[in-house]
């Protein structure tokens, strides 16, 4: 049986608060999973007609938790360091701080240029996951001002 939205939500901030213990004691990627849960609460308040008001709260909740996990963790996963940077454009260019929101869309293009040269000299370099986010990234930057592509699928 299908839950609710509304429990879905309540799940989520379960998951916020369990986050919240594991930063505590320093558990590697309980920011990333904290500002997960806010994104997916503030798709699910969007889903329910909650005010937008409301939403950004939870957006900025999950951008704040984002901005901790990408200043402060040494990602052993690259694809998970490129999503946390997408993510933080996504939230601040949907938040309307858009020029904040490019920073992150520039540092996924200097990952980019670097990892580049870097595969020039060893074929073992793997370009897939930032190629793969920075083409989402500008795709987003692109298509900002377009209602429906910020409309919850």
């Amino acid at each position: 049986r299908a839950r609710s939205a509304e429990s879905a939500i309540l799940s989520y901030r379960l998951a916020i608060l369990r986050a919240d213990v594991e930063i505590k004691f320093k558990v590697p990627y309980a920011n990333f999973k904290r500002g997960f849960s806010w994104v997916k609460i503030a798709h699910l308040e969007k889903k329910l007609g909650r005010s937008v008001e409301m939403q950004d709260k939870s957006l900025t909740e999950a951008m704040a938790s984002y901005q901790v996990a990408f200043t402060q963790t040494d990602f052993p996963n690259e694809d998970l360091e490129y999503q946390t940077a997408y993510s933080l454009a996504a939230i601040l260019i949907r938040l309307k701080q858009e020029k904040e929101g490019m920073k992150y869309v520039s540092v996924l293009d200097k990952y980019r240029a670097d990892i580049e040269q870097r595969a020039k000299k060893s074929p073992n370099v793997n370009t897939v996951y930032i190629k793969k986010w920075l083409t989402i990234a500008r795709e987003l930057w692109e298509r900002k001002d377009e209602p429906e592509y910020w409309e919850v699928k």
